[in-house]
């Protein structure tokens, strides 16, 4: 059976969890990963040739690898972030709180696991 969390305090096994850092870490990932996805996308749109009415396909291609790119990047970005923001939640802030007694902790502290 795996430890369960219990408040050092109290020891109450009533534990919520907040994850700030995995949230803001998150959102501010798959921002960056779509702008920086968004930048090379543009880059790389005003190196490839004009289309022709002839050739509308192009067109379509490229509008569709232009939003895959976009979206992979964005993707990418919010993955890194709430894997960043774990570590931080985990290890270096107060983000279990004690619905007994209101004690905040980390995981960190000597005294949360209870057996």
């Amino acid at each position: 059976m795996p430890p369960t969390l219990t408040c050092p305090q109290c020891g109450s096994s009533n534990i919520v969890t907040y994850d700030f850092a995995k949230k803001i870490c998150g959102a501010v990932g798959a921002f960056l990963g779509t702008v920086l996805s968004l930048s090379a996308a543009i880059a790389m749109s005003r190196r490839s040739p004009i289309p022709t009415p002839s050739h509308p396909v192009v067109l379509t291609g490229q509008a569709g690898e232009f939003l895959r790119l976009v979206v992979f990047g964005a993707a990418t970005g919010y993955t890194a972030g709430l894997k960043l923001g774990q570590a931080i939640d985990e290890n270096l802030i107060e983000n279990f709180e004690c619905m007994t007694c209101g004690c905040t902790f980390s995981k960190t502290d000597p005294d949360h696991i209870g057996i």
